[in-house]
């Protein structure tokens, strides 16, 4: 029922064929200025092709800087995220384990040190509760 509910509430670019669509929940945390820091929460789909760096961009379109990080759950106890490159495709993660359709991505928003630029997390985890 969670699949059909979030496939038909889902919004993305209406030209990717529906046999090519990847399926996120993608939430957003905007803490890059502290008086304001906010959450958001939404479903999205993106081409298979497409890279981590452009989800960022996408959820993050005012600020395109080059520093985005990927992270996703990892599988040990100790090994709370890895990180992926901001170029890893969706459908690479997908075969390497790392994610899965209908999956829940967190995209954090923070300044750097030196607080004149800000960076990109994307920190990926499972949002099916049996996927290990």
């Amino acid at each position: 029922m969670r699949q059909i509910l979030m496939k038909s509430k889902a919004k993305g670019d209406k030209k990717t064929p529906a046999s090519e669509r990847f399926f996120l929940e993608c939430m957003v945390i905007d803490d890059a200025n502290p008086s304001c820091a906010s959450v958001s929460s939404s479903l999205l789909f993106f081409p298979k092709t497409a890279s981590f760096g452009r989800i960022c961009l996408k959820l993050f379109s005012a600020d395109r800087g080059e520093n985005v990080q990927c992270l996703v759950k990892g599988n040990a106890p100790d090994n709370i995220y890895c990180y992926l490159s901001a170029t890893m495709k969706l459908c690479d993660a997908e075969s390497k384990g790392y994610i899965k359709q209908l999956g829940r991505i967190v995209v954090r928003k923070f300044q750097t040190k030196d607080s004149t630029s800000s960076a990109l997390t994307v920190a990926i985890e499972n949002a099916l509760t049996g996927y290990r």
